[in-house]
Parts: structure tokens; C-alpha cells; sequence
């Protein structure tokens, strides 16, 4: 129901009656292969926005659709907990690798800031003489 024609001029593209057009074939391939993605994320669309007027069209509202709706809604429940889990063990982990990170990344903006202070300085000394050379304070 989404993309009804697509098989059937993917189709032609093979016979001999068209000529064979690569991008065609990609591009037909590729609505092929949409038809899952928009299927499946119409499930949490739908959630988020129950009164949207696409709702209403004929696909979303067949049996096979409110099946896949169902289904999907089961294995998104069931992965969610067992992902959770999976979070619990390794986010430490990172965790861990992240203070590191930070840690080492903190001590070399330190030493770079240290390091700069004395080119700041510097900087405003020679815009505090540039000032008084413009404003005819300082002679040149």
C-alpha cells in the first residue's frame, strides 16, 4: 500500500521493453527498502502525534497494519528492558573512560592557558600603546 507501482516498474526495468536506467533501478530499489522504514516509524509517529490527518489514510488503518503495530510496539517493549540491563554493566565503563578523558583533556588546557597568559600580556600592553600613539598621546 505504500509505493504500490514500485515492484511493478522495477519490474519493467528488467523486461526489454524499457531501457534499463541505472539510476531508475537504484532509486526504485531504494522506495523498496523505505517501504519498512516509514512503516516502522509511523508506529512512534503515530504516538506522538495520534490526530495527525495521515492517520486517516486507507494503510494505517487495515488490519495487517494495526498487526505490524502491535507487534512492533511488543519488540520495542521487550528490547527496551533488555537494553537497560545492557546500560547498566557497560555504562560505568564508559563512564570511567570519559572522566579519563576529561581529566587528561583539563590538565593540557591548564598548561596551554599558563602558556598563553604571558602572549595576553603582551597583546594588551601593545593595544594599550597603539591607543595612545592613535589618540596622539604617545609619540610615534
Amino acid at each position: 500500500m505504500i509505493f504500490p507501482d514500485v515492484e511493478y516498474w522495477l519490474g519493467r526495468q528488467y523486461d526489454s521493453s524499457d531501457e534499463k536506467n541505472l539510476a531508475t533501478v537504484g532509486f526504485l530499489k531504494a522506495l523498496i527498502r523505505m517501504h519498512i522504514i516509514i512503516l516502522q516509524d509511523s508506529v512512534m509517529l503515530k504516538s506522538k502525534c495520534p490526530s495527525h490527518t495521515i492517520w486517516k489514510l486507507p494503510i494505517f488503518l487495515c488490519t495487517e497494519y494495526k498487526k505490524f503495530k502491535t507487534d512492533l510496539q511488543g519488540a520495542i517493549g521487550s528490547t527496551n528492558s533488555s537494553n537497560k540491563i545492557s546500560l547498566e554493566t557497560d555504562v560505568p565503563e564508559i563512564l570511567s573512560a570519559i572522566e579519563v578523558s576529561h581529566g587528561s583533556l583539563s590538565t593540557r588546557m591548564e598548561g596551554v592557558i599558563q602558556s598563553n597568559s604571558h602572549v595576553v600580556e603582551a597583546v594588551n600592553e601593545l593595544q594599550f600603546d597603539f591607543q595612545d600613539i592613535v589618540c596622539g598621546h604617545a609619540a610615534i
